[in-house]
């Protein structure tokens, strides 16, 4: 009875060590330090600071206040994703991040980012059509 009590305490301890992480794997990327940003009113200004390895970085979201925020990568490079005191599990490749984005997990973000695709698909047709006009 005892090693049943002690292993669902593992369990928990493990599930709560994996609870509010931001894992992002950027295909093709290198090793580099990364920056995750934030929203302020018209600004963004960093809100923590990550070194990437193969690829992948990790930031804590217990550190993070929820809402819009981004990676931005070396080469002023960057997309957006939404942080709600959830796991983010985010893979994605250049040049189009958004676009090549596949959300593992997060509701928000498998909400979030059809619907920023889709307002930039029609930007581009409203866009040629305008040029189109004139």
């Amino acid at each position: 009875m005892k090693r049943i009590q002690v292993l669902l305490l593992l369990v928990c301890l493990v599930n709560l060590a994996n609870a509010q992480k931001i894992r992002i794997k950027v295909l093709g990327q290198k090793d580099t330090t990364v920056h995750l940003i934030k929203y302020y009113g018209q600004k963004l200004y960093y809100a923590d600071t990550a070194e990437m390895k193969n690829g992948e970085v990790i930031f804590d979201g217990k550190k993070q206040v929820p809402g819009i925020v981004g990676l931005l990568l070396p080469g002023q490079k960057y997309f957006e994703f939404i942080y709600n005191n959830e796991e983010v599990q985010l893979e994605t490749s250049a040049p189009d991040f958004m676009k090549n984005m596949k959300v593992k997990k997060s509701e928000e973000n498998r909400v979030f980012v059809p619907y920023v695709n889709y307002i930039t698909e029609k930007k581009v047709e409203v866009n040629k059509l305008s040029e189109e006009r004139n």
